[in-house]
């Protein structure tokens, strides 16, 4: 179902939603497969392709201006994957095809991606620094995540008697840092 696309160029593009899987295959020789994906915040991205056997493939992320934002190809069997951080809604477009651009394969990939948002703090603009901390009131908790790289989460908490202060902080599978500031 591929049209022929001039050298170059890009004849057709195809849509992709996050949390959706298409497949398709890089047929004929140096076909090349492009869909756009539509994000609809800040997070960490992941576009996963399956491909066959028998082809070496290669993913490309690239973002408007045709910058690439991230890009993964393996001539080894099992599934790809390219894993990008945008800041904010964007669209992003996804090239598929054969690892060296000079292959093909009647046999289908599958392409699909999904995402890991940032908290809806970042969303809203951010509780990065002590001047924008989030009020919390004493009991209440909070989930939030480390996206994008670097973020750095600060709350504020009114104590107005001497006491124990009890912070909780469940494992995860990176490092964090808790610093308790008092003002």
């Amino acid at each position: 179902d591929d049209t022929v696309q001039p050298e170059g160029r890009v004849a057709s593009i195809r849509t992709l939603a996050l949390g959706e899987s298409v497949s398709n295959t890089v047929f004929p020789n140096r076909d090349v497969d492009f869909y756009t994906l539509t994000i609809p915040c800040a997070g960490r991205v992941h576009a996963r392709l399956v491909k066959p056997p028998e082809i070496w493939m290669r993913t490309k992320v690239l973002d408007g201006t045709g910058t690439v934002l991230a890009e993964h190809g393996q001539p080894n069997e099992g599934p790809e994957e390219a894993v990008f951080e945008v800041d904010g809604p964007k669209t992003v477009y996804i090239r598929v095809g054969d690892y060296g651009d000079n292959g093909s394969s009647p046999n289908p990939y599958t392409l699909s991606a999904w995402m890991e948002p940032c908290d809806e703090l970042e969303t809203m603009g951010g509780n990065d620094t002590a001047a924008t901390a989030s009020p919390l009131e004493l009991g209440e908790w909070v989930r939030a995540s480390i996206l994008p790289t670097g973020d750095d989460d600060w709350y504020q908490i009114q104590l107005d008697f001497p006491g124990v202060l009890l912070v909780e902080h469940p494992p995860h599978p990176i490092w964090t840092r808790l610093i308790l500031c008092n003002e």
